[in-house]
């Protein structure tokens, strides 16, 4: 029986907009893990390649701690083999026809943004 590579994850829920791409990105760099992670009208989809147990942490803590303001609906993995890729990657968002996505009503700003936003220093000074 052959060992797969990787993982294909299919997220879906409140997902978009909520900062969850680069959660996933440095999630898996925390585990040593490579591939990618993109947005579609279906939701986010996801690749990781690397150890076993990375891998099963990786789901795991997808599962436990998503983003603050993040909702997850479903998680579907599958696995892969096929070649690996040698990083993490944020793909660009694919639109798909007939399918919609749930996005976050506006939230309320968080005490790091706050701070930014008043700090005459900062770049991001009443953006």
């Amino acid at each position: 029986m052959q060992i797969p590579a990787g993982k294909a994850i299919h997220v879906d829920g409140i997902v978009q907009g909520v900062g969850f791409r680069p959660f996933v990105h440095n999630l898996a760099v925390k585990m040593g893990l490579t591939g990618d992670v993109y947005n579609s009208s279906q939701g986010v989809f996801i690749r990781i390649f690397g150890k076993p147990q990375a891998m099963d942490g990786f789901v795991s803590e997808l599962r436990s701690s998503p983003p603050p303001l993040s909702s997850i609906n479903h998680i579907a993995v599958e696995d892969l083999n096929e070649p690996p890729p040698e990083k993490f990657s944020i793909l660009e968002s694919k639109s798909e026809p007939q399918r919609s996505v749930a996005i976050t009503p506006d939230a309320n700003i968080c005490a790091d943004c706050r701070r930014e936003l008043l700090d005459p220093a900062d770049r991001r000074y009443r953006y």
